[in-house]
């Protein structure tokens, strides 16, 4: 029997090493399969993020209301990219959301969504209080901060950091 390894073979394999080593260095492991940041898998590590990180959200009630929605499944974490930090002057219009003057991609809210259900409103402007960040996901349609306002930082589950994204 004539055995050939694959580049696909080798991605796997290599995937797999990492999370062997990440898990035994301490770090869980997240599959992501929503469209709010890049679909793959990552390491959870164990730190608090900063502007420009993925993170997982656990406040519970969002949790219920994605999960009632259908955005996420039962027993999920929300992942979303932070874009504002403490002392961020955040503007949410109906065009878009501003942090400190910048417009942010894909950042227009909605007022229904896929399934035509009103989506609740945060438009307006605020200063980023200490301890708060404020959340995008990476596609007009997302479920975030434009949504339900900051969120505080108790309520985030680590830095996520890529294994493998596709």
């Amino acid at each position: 029997m004539d055995w050939q390894i694959t580049t696909t073979d080798k991605i796997v394999v290599s995937v797999g090493i990492l999370v062997i080593i990440g898990m035994f260095s301490g770090y869980k492991v997240t599959i992501n399969y929503t469209d709010s940041i890049p679909k793959g898998l990552y390491f959870i590590q164990n730190e608090v993020p900063g502007k420009g990180d993925y993170t997982l959200i656990t406040k519970q009630n969002l949790l219920d209301f994605a999960t009632g929605r259908g955005y996420i499944a039962d027993g999920s974490y929300i992942g979303k990219k932070i874009v504002g930090t403490p002392g961020d002057t955040v503007v949410v219009s109906s065009k878009g959301v501003y942090v400190n003057s910048k417009e942010q991609v894909a950042s227009q809210p909605i007022k229904v969504d896929r399934n035509n259900r009103s989506m609740p409103h945060n438009i307006g402007t605020q200063i980023i209080k200490e301890n708060e960040v404020f959340l995008l996901g990476e596609t007009k349609d997302s479920f975030d901060s434009r949504y339900y306002g900051t969120i505080k930082a108790k309520y985030l589950k680590g830095t996520l950091i890529p294994i493998i994204t596709f």
